[in-house]
């Protein structure tokens, strides 16, 4: 957790309690904004007729380099399809306090609003904000200076360098931060800053940056610009971007219609892709998707591994794509809370240990006590328990339709479509055709995405995960859903997880689950029946009739040995991409997953941070096993 800036308002504007500096000049912020960055990097002009624009600002403040930015971006007829604004920040600035900051600028009520409403808690990580429905992102990545620069991916158009004065806050300054910014940067990333210091402007010259003066904003106060000239870690990075891809290269297969397969489906299209999707069910969502309900809560670990860092992003991610676009009435997103219950005494105790040494928001977690969590959930129970507030539960199967629904072109679907494989073709046609099991062409694309999960069902035949043999790094793994109609009737208005999970659904049964086994059918049994009912019985002290079981459902799970997603480009296979492996993280998971993913194949800023993009992809070395043919 941050610790959060106390802004101290002074008839000079707003100054920082922690650094005890101004956040802006004489001129005022949005003036300055305007002035020293926008038209230091020549913004309008720089961005017009380009597909993606990205700018990176080392100090996101009061967000006023941000607003300024997107409210240039609204006005510009000329403006880019995509603008990416990423930012870094230490201390973030309460809601309360920006909301009387913004207020001195009421032509930005609009956005300065939409800013405030979505800004991430104070937590550590990068996180994704979309506006304009998703052609605006803002990228946030909070930490300290160094160490949140790091996390940051991708090269760069622009570059706001703000901040505290050098003198204040001497590390965002240092020469490690100024080689940062210029392997951020390609041949013509022009750099603006309202510091005029002789030795910062000498530090931009030694890693690289041509520099000049900039202008005054007052007799006494010049500016400072500066440009990328020749960058060789970068040279290619112009022919590697989405703008360099023809109408015809931009065009995809993907293999699966589920959560994963119809969210990249709706993030490519609206990057201008054609999208070929693909599934074997007669429509979306019908396979490990086609749960009646399903939980969507963080993972809590003491170390804070790659896992529970993803689960974290992705759960904050998903929640605001949700809430900003689901269609209303009937919504699949229900925001009730998640109740985690200890497994025993000792694991309470770790619960108190671990929030003693690493505080959290208590918007994000809360700890409570055996009769506190009671009280809440209206049920008995045999231990305290953790709370996330902002976690719930979903209908994966209406969250696919609803997406696939808000898609009017450049959409093409195929169902009732088994594939059996896929064949490369390097010499007459580059790119992938999709054949069926007698090897008949059902569609040919320069790129392929597998978001298929485990792979289809088909009886008979031996499993098919669309690759070669040698090339199988994920596990099959069946899970099985029970649900129950109590009588007499009783509430249930939250998730309640443990050893298993009890979950409402629209129908006002509990959805009971899940099993992990290896049963080949996906017909219910009496075994996963019974492990179902004893999860049951066994969170909430409830005994359960047969009359009670109103049936359930079977699906298989894809899960890597290190239990993380497999997202990204395939190490081995050119124009070969993979989403999945999600186990039974699939609705926390595929909204981050499918943008991080697209991020990758349009050559954009990625919407996490280096490390976990690093964690998750299909060339980790916990999947380098593979022997290929």
């Amino acid at each position: 957790m941050l610790t959060p800036e106390n802004l101290e308002f002074t008839p000079e504007g707003p100054r920082s309690a922690l650094y005890g500096d101004r956040y802006f000049g004489p001129i005022g912020a949005l003036e300055q904004a305007r002035s020293v960055f926008l038209k230091g990097c020549d913004i309008p002009s720089a961005w017009q007729k380009k597909k993606c624009f990205s700018i990176l600002e080392t100090g996101f403040g009061m967000g006023f380099n941000f607003l300024a930015t997107w409210d240039a971006w609204k006005k510009d007829p000329n403006r880019p399809d995509q603008l990416h604004f990423l930012s870094i920040e230490c201390h973030p600035i309460t809601l309360s306090q920006l909301a009387r900051v913004h207020a001195s600028e009421p032509h930005l009520a609009a956005i300065g609003r939409a800013l405030r409403m979505n800004l991430p808690l104070p937590i550590r990580g990068c996180h994704r904000l979309e506006f304009e429905q998703g052609k605006v992102c803002l990228t946030l990545a909070y930490g300290e200076d160094a160490l949140a620069l790091h996390m940051l991916s991708g090269i760069v158009d622009a570059i706001y360098l703000d901040g505290f004065s050098p003198e204040r806050n001497p590390e965002l300054w240092s020469e490690a931060v100024f080689k940062l910014l210029f392997e951020r940067s390609k041949v013509g990333t022009k750099l603006a800053t309202w510091c005029a210091a002789s030795e910062i402007r000498k530090r931009l010259e030694q890693v690289g940056f041509e520099v000049q003066q900039g202008p005054s904003l007052s007799p006494w106060h010049e500016t400072t610009r500066a440009r990328c000239v020749f960058n060789p870690s970068t040279l290619d990075a112009s022919t590697l971007s989405a703008e360099a891809l023809s109408n015809d290269e931009k065009k995809v297969i993907v293999l699966g219609s589920g959560l994963a397969g119809t969210a990249i489906s709706e993030r490519l299209i609206q990057r201008g892709w054609q999208v070929i999707l693909i599934d074997a069910a007669n429509g979306p969502g019908l396979a490990a998707s086609g749960n009646t309900s399903g939980v969507i809560r963080p993972l809590v670990s003491r170390d804070d591994n790659p896992s529970s860092q993803f689960t974290r992003a992705a759960l904050l991610y998903a929640i605001q794509r949700w809430e900003r676009f689901q269609p209303s009435p009937s919504p699949a997103w229900h925001p009730t809370g998640v109740l985690q219950i200890a497994r025993d005494q000792d694991q309470f105790q770790q619960w108190i240990a671990m929030f003693n040494t690493t505080p959290v928001p208590s918007e994000w977690i809360q700890l409570l006590s055996r009769e506190e969590a009671q009280k809440r959930s209206g049920h008995s129970l045999k231990q305290g328990g953790l709370l996330f507030p902002l976690a719930g539960w979903a209908q994966p199967r209406l969250l696919c339709e609803q997406t696939l629904s808000s898609l009017s072109k450049n959409l093409l679907s195929n169902w009732n479509q088994t594939i059996h494989s896929l064949k490369q073709e390097n010499h007459k046609y580059r790119g992938w055709l999709a054949l069926d099991h007698e090897g008949k062409e059902i569609a040919r694309a320069p790129q392929v995405v597998i978001a298929s999960g485990a792979g289809p069902h088909i009886e008979a035949m031996p499993f098919n995960d669309f690759l070669p043999s040698s090339l199988r790094p994920l596990q099959r793994i069946r899970g099985e859903v029970t649900h129950f109609s109590l009588q007499p009737k009783q509430e249930l208005d939250l998730v309640i997880c443990g050893e298993g999970y009890i979950c409402p659904s629209a129908d006002g049964n509990w959805s009971v689950g899940a099993t992990y086994d290896e049963i080949n059918t996906l017909e219910t049994s009496e075994k996963g029946i019974l492990e179902n009912t004893t999860k049951l019985q066994e969170l909430l002290s409830i005994n359960v009739s047969q009359h009670e079981i109103q049936g359930g459902r079977a699906s298989y799970r894809s899960v890597a040995s290190d239990r993380l997603p497999m997202i990204g480009a395939d190490p081995i296979y050119n124009g070969l991409w993979h989403c999945r492996a999600f186990a039974s993280r699939g609705l926390a998971w595929h909204a981050l997953a499918a943008e991080l993913l697209v991020a990758q194949m349009n050559q954009e800023p990625l919407p996490l941070s280096k490390h976990l993009a690093k964690a998750v992809s299909p060339d980790r070395k916990s999947l380098r096993s593979r022997i290929v043919a």
